[in-house]
């Protein structure tokens, strides 16, 4: 192996039961580059990186069937990890080998504090008092730029929002200064701007520790920003290799064509006025769709929600305004406690307001009761960003899909069976499958069923909280398609909710951004995008990854330090009030 060479991974097979994970992968990692392993769900990403750290044999009790995994140890011996007994493996883990999970809520104790549990892995493996670990793992917080650091340094996980807890898991894996460190998934779940401040701090860490990253991830904006060389997994194998460059400029792979091809780009629309279809492989040129019309289904009029916080009132939603036609998308973007989820809670009456009026087809919701609420429910309906969350995995899906219909009883009982049939093939699924359980489809089939049963009752407006987010792109773009195929066929209004800035592109006829509970900047989708006035939009769409190496340090970034401000202000605060400037026709701007 050679001097420079951190980890070689030769003929690697991993096998499940029955069901080969990995088949046959070979790729090597050299010191101080970042390699990026890409592909769709069960590509067999993510069992690569556990077959790593010998981590697939607990729980899901992968094993390693054939293969070598060749690792260069700190102090120039080399080992193959596949052979090597558990003690072994365990001064390695998080030692000279770190890795980022997917989602940092789950992977870090939430009964100990981020302070101890940095602290924990530096006793171990460098056998310092446990003083000394604790002022390392301060030095480690100011690294990664948590705000406080002397006080979060005992703050449990479930006070820390997702961007700062990732951060956490960032200084607890670099605590060790390790040669290698696995990142799996480690932006998918985060707003652009939070995505762009962690991966420039990877970036930095990673210059000033010289240590070797492995990044796998389904989104190629991330892979074109921050990858010297990328690796191509399709269904468990090897597809092809290569520097990043040559890879996106002249992939050698039909599979990965089509896996650029299938990237949402912003600005791919900067000359269409109306949402349009992804053009996707063997299927026809999407045309764009109808303009709305100008009746409305959904208006909403200084919308307020405040909770009750320690030291104060959260300031969750703010004087909130907008009004939502026939036929019409309209996107509501923004950082993660932006308030756009409140928002869509609103709107269903899953929470009441503070303040405000929820007008629903004419009708003024925000004060009717439960049972005054239910038929106006039917016109309105929900679908979530985790759609195996939303299923009940007890229940067929048939069950699933026409259980609205029995809440409500539009259809007789003899009748049920034959909507959700029809339902199925409203979404592109076959009446056949109507027998099986959630976990017998793949995410994208499922967030497919979430729509059906939101189809249900034949609603008028679909509220979208981050229904695409979680799905690989090409995933993505049969949604997307079907959301704007159904919209065109049924007159559906859809409000958007999404982080995801080319996926509002292709699917919005207007944008909201919201900043800190209020609308900051709303108007045609062409215009806010292409045009943003204020700073805060400016700002987040200066964090979009752009899906081009040749691009990569060309443009200017005016990223924010630390996480947006604090919503929490004192009980008795009163906001000033929210007043939006014309920009142009329909386009409005919060005063700054």
């Amino acid at each position: 192996m050679p001097e420079n060479r951190l980890l070689e991974v030769r003929g690697l097979t991993v096998r499940f039961g029955s069901v080969v994970a990995v088949k046959d992968l070979s790729f090597h990692l050299d010191r101080g580059e970042t390699l990026a392993i890409v592909g769709e769900s069960g590509s067999g990403k993510s069992v690569t990186a556990l077959a790593i750290l010998r981590l697939i044999e607990y729980g899901s009790q992968g094993v390693i069937e054939a293969g070598e995994i060749l690792f260069r140890r700190p102090d120039g011996s080399v080992v193959d990890l596949v052979r090597q007994p558990e003690r072994v493996l365990r001064g390695i883990r998080g030692d000279a080998i770190s890795m980022i999970f997917q989602e940092p809520l789950t992977s870090l104790n939430p009964v100990y504090t981020v302070g101890n549990q940095i602290a924990e892995t530096l006793v171990l493996h460098r056998g310092i008092s446990w003083d000394e670990a604790m002022e390392t793992a301060l030095e480690m917080l100011r690294k990664v730029r948590i705000p406080d650091p002397e006080r979060r340094l005992r703050t449990y996980p479930h006070e820390m929002s997702g961007g700062m807890r990732q951060r956490v898991m960032i200084a607890m894996a670099l605590a060790c200064r390790p040669s290698i460190l696995i990142a799996d998934e480690p932006t998918t779940a985060l707003d652009v701007t939070i995505q762009a401040q962690t991966l420039e701090l990877m970036r930095q860490l990673q210059e000033e520790f010289g240590t070797a990253i492995i990044l796998i991830t389904h989104d190629m904006g991330v892979v074109a920003e921050t990858a010297d060389r990328v690796v191509v997994m399709c269904r468990s194998e090897f597809v092809e290799e290569g520097p990043v460059g040559r890879i996106f400029a002249a992939p050698q792979a039909e599979y990965t064509r089509l896996l650029l091809d299938a990237v949402p780009r912003l600005g791919s629309l900067a000359d269409t006025p109306y949402p349009k279809p992804f053009p996707l492989p063997g299927a026809e040129a999407p045309a764009e769709t109808a303009p709305p019309s100008d009746r409305p289904v959904l208006e909403v009029d200084g919308l307020v929600k405040r909770f009750p916080a320690a030291g104060g009132q959260v300031h969750a939603v703010e004087s909130v305004s907008f009004t939502l036609s026939a036929g019409e998308t309209l996107a509501v973007v923004g950082e993660s406690g932006s308030g756009k989820s409140t928002v869509a809670n609103l709107v269903m009456r899953l929470t009441e307001p503070t303040d405000g009026a929820i007008r629903l087809l004419g009708t003024d919701i925000t004060g009717l009761s439960h049972r005054a609420m239910k038929p106006h429910r039917r016109e309105m309906q929900m679908v979530f960003q985790d759609p195996y969350a939303s299923l009940d995995p007890r229940r067929t899906v048939g069950d699933l899909v026409g259980e609205p219909m029995r809440i409500h009883r539009t259809e007789s009982r003899a009748t049920v069976r034959d909507r959700v049939a029809e339902l199925f093939g409203l979404v592109g699924l076959s009446p056949d499958q109507m027998r099986r359980y959630p976990h017998q489809f793949s995410g994208g089939q499922r967030q497919r069923l979430c729509i059906a049963r939101a189809l249900a009752l034949h609603p008028r407006l679909i509220i979208a909280d981050e229904a695409v987010s979680a799905l690989d792109v090409s995933i993505q773009a049969q949604i997307v398609n079907l959301m704007l195929d159904l919209q065109s066929r049924l007159g559906l209004s859809y409000l958007f909710i999404s982080h995801d800035m080319a996926v509002v592109e292709r699917v919005s006829h207007r944008v909201a951004v919201m900043h800190l509970g209020r609308i900051v900047e709303i108007g045609p989708r062409r215009e806010v995008l292409a045009n943003p006035r204020h700073s805060y939009t400016q700002r987040l769409l200066s964090a979009v990854p752009v899906a081009d190496p040749a691009a990569r340090g060309r443009r200017g970034r005016s990223l924010a330090v630390g996480d947006i401000p604090s919503p929490i202000h004192p009980q008795g605060y009163t906001p000033p009030p929210v007043r939006l400037r014309a920009a142009g026709p329909g386009h409005f701007v919060a005063e700054e």
